[in-house]
């Protein structure tokens, strides 16, 4: 759900409202890194997000030259990734019903999925 918090959009995940700078940085501090404007470096420049929602990930990472890819099934009840691609973002409708993505191996530097429902540990692992 979108919302309008007084000079910017906001996007409603769940109950609570999804901060993307923090999520963000707890990304790049999983992978060792101080903050997401360190992933270029880190040699990070294409990223799949698998499930994208609204595409807040990609344009939170985009003004750090940071590429990302939504990727999302189809939705009877209204397209977000429409809202995507209105965004100015790269997106497409895809299914994962198979075992193999619609892209060449090493097509992406990272791959990301919020909704996949993986528990990480501490430091960073499969629990």
């Amino acid at each position: 759900m979108m919302m309008l918090d007084e000079d910017r959009i906001s996007f409603r995940s769940g109950s609570s409202t999804f901060d993307v700078e923090y999520y963000t940085h707890q990304i790049a501090e999983m992978i060792g890194l101080r903050n997401e404007s360190y992933f270029i470096q880190a040699g990070v420049r294409t990223i799949l997000d698998k499930e994208c929602g609204y595409g807040s990930f990609g344009a939170r990472l985009f003004p750090n030259q940071l590429l990302t890819m939504c990727l999302a099934n189809y939705e009877a009840s209204g397209s977000q990734v429409q809202l995507t691609l209105e965004r100015g973002l790269p997106a497409m409708i895809g299914s994962f019903t198979s075992k193999q993505l619609p892209y060449p191996s090493l097509s992406f530097d990272m791959i990301h999925c919020a909704r996949c429902h993986v528990e990480w540990d501490k430091k960073g692992t499969l629990r």
